[in-house]
């Protein structure tokens, strides 16, 4: 318990995204409790157990922090395009073409017939998967209504998906050559997609900043670089590290 009231709160101090995660362990936890515990004592006491030093953290960071955040502004997205630029990042294929309309299709169809697979082998780890990858995310997006969303708001989703794509992939290599194959082609496709986008992050950095900051130095004449900002605390951080 000590060690995952500790994981929680990095979870949540690494990014408020986290609540995914926690939502579908708090669900899938008293989901095992009821299964495993025989009296519904048995079942509070395990689940306040587990549970309670998270949630007082968590209301603790929401009063000091997190009802402060304001969102300044950024460009709008639609949904479709932002779980499409979703499963580009993370299959590793092109944005905004066929290709990956087509490999995400076969993507979330796998996921799927994992689900019911779990189900069907009567394993508790279905609602886990169900919560964290579409109930968790669902909800929060139904409560908190943003008006801007982006991609990165669900890259805590992805390794789960990874998760249940390696079921099928872990069967396809333990069946005959042609399976395999089949496994190994997936895979060198994954690596390639997304070696160039690597490739791409080392070259190009996250947006060019030491070159904002190389061009703020040569056209400078003091020595002291004066910069305008709208938060001056990540702004600031940004600028002092590439500095």
């Amino acid at each position: 318990a000590i060690f995952y009231c500790l994981s929680v709160l990095l979870g949540f101090l690494s990014h408020l995204t986290f609540v995914y995660l926690y939502i579908a362990n708090m669900v899938w936890s008293g989901y095992v409790f009821r299964k495993e515990c025989k009296s519904l004592k048995d079942i509070i006491l395990n689940f306040i157990k587990l549970h309670a030093v998270p949630s007082v953290l968590l209301g603790g960071f929401y009063i000091l922090y997190i009802r402060h955040i304001i969102i300044g502004g950024g460009p709008i997205h639609s949904f479709t395009e932002i779980i499409s630029n979703l499963f580009a990042l993370a299959l590793g294929t092109p944005q905004k073409s066929i290709v990956t309309i087509m490999i995400s299709l076969i993507a979330g169809g796998i996921v799927l017939s994992e689900l019911f697979k779990l189900i069907k082998e009567r394993s508790n780890e279905w609602l886990f998967f169900l919560m964290v990858l579409l109930i968790a995310p669902g909800l929060t997006l139904l409560i908190t209504r943003p008006v801007f969303l982006y991609e990165r708001y669900f890259l805590i989703c992805i390794p789960f998906f990874f998760l249940l794509i390696s079921r099928t992939l872990g069967r396809f290599y333990r069946q005959n050559l042609i399976g395999k194959t089949i496994y190994m082609v997936i895979i060198i496709m994954f690596c390639y997609g997304n070696g160039l986008r690597i490739m791409e992050f080392f070259k190009n950095g996250r947006g060019h900043y030491l070159d904002a900051v190389m061009y703020l130095a040569e056209h400078t004449k003091d020595k002291i670089i004066t910069v305008g900002s709208d938060h001056d605390f990540r702004n600031e951080m940004v600028l002092s590290f590439y500095a």
